[in-house]
């Protein structure tokens, strides 16, 4: 047999599955199956029997080690349908079962009743459970919304009238509200039903818009629970868990826009304030308390809280509030994702145990390059803060030389001032080198030593090494370079290294001497002047012993074109 699974929770103990079958002689059975959070390993499998009922698993929920399995169940005689609540523990013992009693709920289908089944409960922040279906009633039908405490107990339930073609595809809390989302059907211009989403939004009372008439209006409906009896009956599936790698391929996705046209039946602007985190107690003892909540909460909001638990023990959490007991002094942050009827926000607050004025320290006196800036930090934590400038926040921008100085107030009273005095700081950051390069010599670039992180451009033709570099361009290139007197403090020069060339000089090929000759090398014509390893400055020379010969030929731009040729020893000797 297969199980067909509808729903899953988790916590951080385990994941929770909950199943049904399509199996004509398991339609009154469920199933609920736990894997182990950290390794996925089977936990346990336990099969569950509604007697006399045709089952479609609604909803799983895990809170406070306690799992909420809600089931739709249709009596097998009269195809009625209710919602069942069976509660167990994470560990998969069932603590007891009730019947949840209101206007016989309407499955989507006629067709297939019981099979479309989709989550229609959720638990709210305050730890309530809301329920929405549609509903048949002695008038016809109604969309329902039942708000019920965790033992069954009814809140209240009231069903819409006019909302009378709603089904509810899905219910999430919103804020301390409910929001209720499905498809509606109305007769249409050519169409016997025209099928279209819906979005209703309620407060925590069930109300669309307080004081409402005509098509917002509801009507208070009974609702209660009675105990039922269920049983455990065999597993639907094996012992034996098969775990399958899952493989996600890339694939391609096609945005196509899809005009809406909402139409609002039932609606009033909000005046929601945006909250913020407010802070009841100083952190001035680790025995006290601290409590965080929202401030100018005027709509109802919740808040999802976080905070460091090497800093803190929770004493107690709410939807708007939480409670803590410092576990050691120091600064951190405490972070609330604040949900309210308008919008989702986050908000943070800075939370200080024992964080003395006494500690205030803006460091050492230092130094301010021009055109840079510095940022002065008081430290966090403290409640006050007042600079010579009149700002009071916990950081100063400085753009300018001179003294600062701040005031600080901590949570416990005590209060402390500190300065830094600014200095303007002074340096000679310049390139030296050649000017000129001729031909394919190099130029070695060196600027002042005593800067951090040198960066040299452009790259191409140069090699660097901290405050040097040699080039070689091809073409008359300006080179750059900056570099950091210290963090923040920049400095940067330019050198602009000008190419020329000169003609090239070729003396000829190695060659041999033959004994008793004499040979001349010729230099080209056209330089401004001549200078022979011999000593000679003609532009030709002759000679007459072999060796290494070599001339520099000075171009009239300065530039100097060089060659050597290797005359070997005679290749005759004298005959006697």
């Amino acid at each position: 047999m297969t199980p067909i699974y509808r729903s899953i929770t988790c916590d951080t103990k385990g994941v929770y599955f909950g199943h049904d079958s399509y199996d004509g002689y398991n339609t009154q059975n469920i199933g609920i199956q736990k894997l182990d959070y950290a390794t996925g390993n089977n936990g346990w499998e336990k099969g569950i029997v509604l007697p006399n009922n045709a089952v479609r698993f609604n909803k799983i929920i895990v809170s406070n080690d306690t799992l909420y399995a809600f089931v739709n169940k249709s009596e097998v005689n009269t195809l009625q349908t209710q919602m069942a609540l069976i509660k167990l523990t994470t560990s998969g013992n069932i603590l007891g079962a009730q019947i949840l009693q209101g206007d016989q709920i309407i499955t989507p289908n006629i067709n297939d009743h019981i099979d479309q089944v989709r989550p229609t409960v959720t638990l709210t922040p305050d730890d309530d459970f809301v329920m929405s279906n549609e509903v048949q009633t002695a008038s016809g039908k109604a969309l329902n919304i039942t708000r019920f405490s965790k033992n069954g107990i009814a809140k209240w339930s009231k069903n819409y009238p006019h909302l009378n073609a709603h089904t509810v595809y899905n219910i999430q809390s919103h804020a301390r509200g409910i929001l209720i989302m499905g498809t509606v059907t109305r007769p249409q211009f050519l169409y016997t039903g025209f099928t279209n989403s819906f979005l209703l939004k309620v407060d925590s009372g069930g109300i669309i818009i307080p004081g409402a008439t005509g098509y917002c209006t509801n009507e208070i409906r009974a609702f209660s629970t009675v105990p039922y009896t269920v049983s455990e009956t065999s597993p639907m599936i094996d012992s034996v868990l098969n775990l399958t790698e899952m493989v996600i391929n890339n694939g391609s996705t096609t945005i196509m826009p899809v005009p809406i046209d909402a139409d609002l039946y039932c609606n009033e602007q909000s005046n929601c304030t945006t909250p913020g985190i407010a802070v009841i107690g100083t952190g001035c003892n680790l025995l006290d308390t601290l409590t965080y909540y929202l401030a100018n909460n005027n709509c109802a909001a919740t808040a999802s809280w976080k905070y460091d638990t090497s800093y803190f023990t929770k004493i107690s959490m709410t939807p708007d509030s939480l409670k803590l007991m410092p576990k050691k002094t120091g600064n951190t942050v405490i972070t609330a994702l604040i949900e309210n009827e308008c919008t989702i926000t986050t908000d943070s607050t800075n939370a200080a145990i024992l964080v003395s004025a006494a500690a205030l320290n803006l460091g050492p006196d230092t130094v301010i390059c021009a055109g840079n800036n510095i940022v002065l930090h008081a430290g966090p934590g403290y409640k006050t803060y007042k600079w010579n400038n009149g700002s009071t926040d916990s950081t100063l921008l400085v753009t300018n030389t001179g003294l600062y100085y701040v005031t600080v107030t901590d949570n416990c009273g005590g209060v402390a001032t500190d300065s830094i005095l600014i200095n303007p700081v002074g340096f000679t950051f310049n390139i030296t080198g050649n000017a000129v390069k001729c031909n394919a010599d190099t130029d070695t670039l060196t600027v002042n030593a005593g800067f951090i992180n040198y960066q040299w451009t452009p790259l191409l033709n140069l090699v660097s090494n901290g405050n040097t570099a040699i080039v070689n361009p091809l073409v008359t290139t300006r080179y750059y370079v900056q570099a950091e007197k210290f963090s923040g403090c920049m400095a940067i020069d330019s050198f602009l290294v000008t190419v020329k060339n000169s003609p090239a000089v070729f003396l000829g090929n190695d060659t041999s001497l033959c004994y008793n000759k004499t040979m001349m090398l010729n230099a080209p014509s056209g330089f401004a002047n001549y200078l022979w390893s011999t000593g000679n400055t003609s532009q030709a020379i002759t000679i007459i012993n072999s060796g290494q010969y070599s001339i520099k030929a000075t171009f009239n731009n300065t530039c100097v074109s060089k060659d050597t040729i290797n005359i070997s020893k005679y290749l005759f000797t004298q005959p006697h």
